[in-house]
């Protein structure tokens, strides 16, 4: 028989759909991407590319290393993985698809056989690289400015309401319907698999709490390791999440269709003694109205137990893992307090008394030397203590946690008394605030351990205000005195006659005084250079100054008169003394009278007798007449010398500055003096240009 001719078989990948739909999917790759793919395919990096499967390219690149590619086509859409650490849509992937394209068209075979690997070349000629590359730069541009389609997805267009009902067996199924007027029924599988592809704004067709529903459907959908299964109930922890989306509540229904309605009584646990095992309760649920609810019927465990029971819902206790409780349960420490919440009632006779112990927590810090001895670490430990029984429980963090201490343990409980629930919600408070203060659990140190750096003080302070209010704090003497009030620097003034000095001369000091009589000048000087931050001081522990130092007003302005300022003494961190004239302290008498009346008497007395001088008057030897003005600086010069004050005479040159000076030292040179003082001499000191003019002048 002569063989039948059949078709050659082209590859999905090697379509002309399927490159148009690479060379879309290429352009859509950013710019500085595309550039960069461009030039490795014009360099020839991509060494091989081939298809292995109808929707399946590889392709092999070596730029800086050598990288593997794999294309995927899925429903007229590219994918693609890269062993480079951009792993998709990087410069490889882009240059391995212009490849693929230019395979393509160059006719090379399909497949790759052993030794057959199909090599690619850059374009053969100018001519067909420019074009590949225009093709790609119109297909980007075709695909940005495609109309956008906004419309919502087609896949449920047919769709007009869903719901989750609740079944007579307690089990929950998804029913949707195509009318008002159709009847509602299961979806298909199908259904459920579209229901991932969708977005809430898919649902916007639906009443609201439907579309709700709707969402947190596709939601549970994507979540469940192998999706939902139409043919099957919703599994519990859909329908927890279902339960939890408020907004879809009215979208859950009861087994004839109404709404979903909670009753407002529970249903309650009741323990029974059993009849065939005395050491044993059968526990049962009863409704309020006192029927036994044997057979309710869990239907959601969370995030609250519901149960159906009458053909209606009913809120309940936690399932327990049988219907048996064992005696002994009623004497254990640790499933008693539960059993209680759980609201488990208990047969007459059995009924345990229950006795809750506070714990009260307590934090004890210390400070000690780190092993290498030059630093210090700060130490914490959280203790929760009872005194009756005597206990004590220990904090270590996770996954210790709380522990009963070393010989602290409660005592066995003896039969008959109550059991004992201690009660550690206090101190799981304070443990909670050891998270702000960056400390670390020490097993060895047995304690919560931290470097004291810097900033530890203000460190301490912050989290020291964070702790809880009932909390003991057990703080080590060092510790203690950064919980004190800072010590406060007051400003002390003193004006004294200057010693040796025979003019009306006195020293004006001012110092902070730090109201502390155990600390030395040294660390009071410490302190006050540190202007305002903790200093450890060795004999003292922490301490720190309050720069803010009280001056009043008048006071402050007239130091500021004066030249001086608090402000000396911190930067020196001792007093700070200056020299002034009476005439300078007396203009400040006033401010300075509630500090030292008896001073201020005599520097205002000292400064009247001085302004009631009389002006000095020309000595007789002197052969000269002077112009008002020289004359008044002439008395000028006579009246600093005569206070012991330095001057300047700034006149304007020609205007006979060195005759009044001549005049100022015949007057000294003329005035009474002790029989043995030495005889008068002056020395003058100016520039040579000017000499001649004061031999002149004297001479004259």
């Amino acid at each position: 028989m002569k063989p039948r001719n059949r078709q050659p078989t082209v590859r999905s990948v090697r379509t002309s759909e399927a490159l148009a739909a690479m060379a879309v999917w290429l352009g859509s790759f950013d710019a500085a991407t595309r550039q960069r793919g461009r030039d490795l395919f014009k360099k020839g990096t991509v060494t091989s590319v081939w298809s292995e499967a109808d929707h399946l390219i590889k392709a092999e690149l070596t730029d800086d290393y050598r990288y593997t590619l794999t294309f995927f086509l899925t429903r007229g859409e590219w994918s693609s993985r890269c062993s480079c650490s951009t792993t998709a849509r990087c410069k490889h992937t882009h240059a391995a698809g212009l490849a693929w394209i230019a395979a393509v068209e160059s006719g090379a075979r399909d497949g790759r056989d052993p030794g057959d690997a199909v090599p690619v070349v850059a374009t053969p000629t100018a001519a067909s690289l420019n074009a590949a590359a225009l093709e790609t730069e119109l297909v980007g541009w075709l695909h940005a400015l495609s109309p956008s389609d906004d419309k919502a997805s087609s896949y449920f267009a047919d769709l007009s309401g869903i719901r989750v009902r609740l079944s007579i067996l307690g089990t929950w199924h998804i029913e949707t319907r195509s009318a008002t007027d159709k009847r509602w029924k299961a979806p298909s599988q199908k259904w459920l698999t579209d229901l991932t592809r969708l977005r809430p704004i898919d649902f916007e067709i639906l009443p609201p709490a439907e579309a709700a529903l709707a969402t947190a459907l596709a939601a549970e959908c994507r979540l469940a390791p192998h999706g939902l299964t139409a043919k099957q109930a919703l599994p519990p922890i859909a329908i927890a999440g279902l339960l939890r989306t408020q907004a879809a509540r009215a979208a859950l229904v009861m087994p004839d269709g109404t709404s979903l309605v909670i009753e407002p009584e529970s249903l309650v646990s009741e323990s029974v003694a059993s009849t065939t095992k005395p050491d044993q309760l059968d526990v049962r649920l009863i409704s309020p109205d006192g029927r036994i609810a044997d057979s309710a019927k869990l239907i959601a465990p969370h995030p609250e137990p519901l149960y159906l029971f009458d053909n209606r819902l009913w809120r309940g206790p936690p399932p327990g893992p049988s219907t048996r409780l064992p005696v002994a349960a009623l004497s254990d420490s640790r499933l008693l307090p539960r059993l209680r919440a759980a609201g488990l009632r208990l047969p007459a006779g059995l009924a345990a008394e229950m006795r809750i112990v506070t714990l009260r927590p307590r934090i004890k810090c210390w400070l000690s030397l780190a092993f290498d001895d030059a630093e210090r670490d700060f130490h914490a430990q959280l203790i929760a203590r009872a005194e009756n029984p005597p206990c004590e429980q220990h904090w270590a963090g996770a996954p210790v946690a709380w522990h009963w201490a070393k010989n602290a343990t409660p005592p066995p409980r003896v039969v008959g008394d109550p059991v004992i629930k201690f009660d550690l919600s206090a101190a799981r408070a304070a443990s909670a605030s050891f998270n702000n203060f960056r400390l670390i659990w020490d097993g060895w140190a047995d304690s919560w351990t931290r470097i004291v750096a810097n900033t530890f003080p203000d460190d301490f302070l912050a989290w020291h205000a964070t702790l809880p209010p009932n909390l003991d704090v057990d703080l080590s003497p060092e510790l203690a005195c950064l919980l004190g009030a800072p010590l406060r620097a007051h400003v002390d003034l003193s004006v004294s006659a200057t010693p040796g000095s025979e003019q009306d001369w006195f020293d004006l000091t001012i110092g902070l005084r730090v109201a502390d009589t155990s600390l030395s000048a040294d660390e009071i000087t410490l302190l006050l250079k540190a202007r305002g931050k903790w200093v450890n001081l060795p004999r003292h522990g922490w301490r720190r100054v309050e720069t803010a130092a009280h001056l009043d007003p008048a006071t402050t302005a007239a130091l500021d008169r004066l030249g001086l300022t608090a402000e000396d003494v911190f930067t020196g961190g001792r007093p700070a003394k200056h020299r002034l004239h009476v005439l300078q302290l007396a203009l400040e008498a006033e401010t300075l009278a509630d500090r030292d009346a008896m001073l201020v008497h005599v520097l205002k007395d000292r400064a009247a007798r001085i302004a009631a001088l009389p002006p000095a008057t020309l000595p007789v030897g002197l052969r000269a007449t002077l112009r008002p003005y020289q004359l008044e600086g002439f008395q000028f010069l006579c009246h600093l010398s005569t206070q012991g004050f330095g001057g300047v005479l700034a006149d304007d040159m020609g205007l006979g500055k060195t005759v009044q000076t001549l005049a100022w030292l015949l007057h000294l040179a003329t005035a009474p003096r002790p029989t043995d003082a030495p005889p008068f001499r002056v020395l003058v000191i100016c520039p040579k240009s000017v000499t001649h003019g004061w031999l002149a002048e004297t001479a004259r």
